[in-house]
């Protein structure tokens, strides 16, 4: 148990709300800690639940992912825990964050270090072709699915096994994985485009 609200239980039959850790305390809904995250993934799902669930946000959780995203990975290992967190968040965090945020969040240090080590990529190119290749796609296709295209198009691992994919739906992140059944097929029509390109 990393936050309070991951604590919330409804009982729809007897209409009863348990809260042991009294997420809903007070007048507003806050993150509120149980114990220290685990880095980047928890401390980046508490951050994604903050927008998802309407949640007040934390400055302590706000200053301690600043303060890790400040910094580049240290090994092959926490570049692999990073990605893969950052990927599995991905569609979700394309739902609820505004694209200049997620840009900025491709930007980070930590998150552009993890990304060039694990797929070989840059992180920040890739958000600067985003809008470019969500213009061409209808409504039906979803940012989740541009933004997993631009990934695994550009990916360029230097072992040469593309992993993008692999890792967007690994259970090995300590995150809930959000891209449906649904974006997934979509991400295989948008790289298959004529006008598909990773890069602008």
């Amino acid at each position: 148990m990393t936050y309070a609200h991951e604590a919330l239980l409804y009982e729809p039959a007897t209409k009863t709300l348990t809260d042991p850790y009294r997420a809903m305390a007070g007048t507003v809904a806050a993150l509120k800690r149980i114990n220290t995250p685990d880095g980047y993934a928890s401390l980046a799902k508490g951050n994604l639940d903050i927008a998802a669930y309407r949640l007040t946000a934390s400055s302590l959780d706000h200053a301690d992912l600043t303060t890790l995203t400040n910094r580049p990975v240290r090994s092959a290992d926490e570049a692999l825990a990073v990605t893969t967190a950052f990927l599995q968040q991905l569609s979700l965090n394309s739902q609820v964050t505004a694209l200049k945020d997620l840009s900025l969040q491709c930007g980070t240090s930590l998150v552009r270090s993890a990304i060039q080590a694990t797929l070989g990529c840059d992180s920040l190119r890739v958000a600067g072709n985003f809008p470019l290749l969500r213009a061409r796609f209808a409504a039906d296709t979803t940012d989740g699915s541009v933004w997993h295209a631009l990934f695994q198009g550009a990916e360029r691992p230097s072992d040469g096994i593309p992993k993008a994919a692999a890792l967007a739906g690994s259970r090995s992140s300590q995150l809930t994985m959000y891209l449906t059944m649904q974006e997934l097929l979509k991400v295989g029509t948008i790289k298959s485009s004529s006008y598909f390109a990773p890069y602008a």
